[in-house]
């Protein structure tokens, strides 16, 4: 069933149903529906990959893409040819994941 999901309401509705009958969602689990979550975020702007490499996290994007200017956590990550690179090392690198996807989005969004 979780490899169906197609998009975030449905992740909510599963995280609501194990809840509902399992009680607290352990930690893994938890992981799990993030892991999702960041998924459906990037195939939706047309990531290629997301990869950990040692503390880092990369979100590699086609070259004809582009990256465009990110006003998110400036020394939480860096652009490369690859694509762009995230420190997990710090504590809210979940939220910056999060907030870079949001603004390729939004920029995927304001091209179409």
């Amino acid at each position: 069933r979780i490899a169906e999901i197609t998009d975030q309401q449905e992740i909510n509705q599963l995280d609501l149903e194990l809840e509902d009958r399992f009680g607290s969602i352990p930690t893994p689990v938890r992981n799990l529906l993030f892991q999702l979550q960041i998924k459906l975020m990037a195939t939706d702007v047309g990531i290629e990959r997301i990869a950990s490499e040692g503390t880092q996290i990369v979100l590699e994007i086609p070259e004809e893409r582009g990256i465009p200017d990110l006003d998110v956590a400036p020394n939480a990550f860096r652009r490369s040819k690859r694509g762009i690179w995230l420190s997990t090392s710090e504590h809210s690198w979940r939220e910056n994941l999060e907030s870079i996807l949001q603004v390729l989005k939004d920029e995927t969004e304001v091209r179409a």
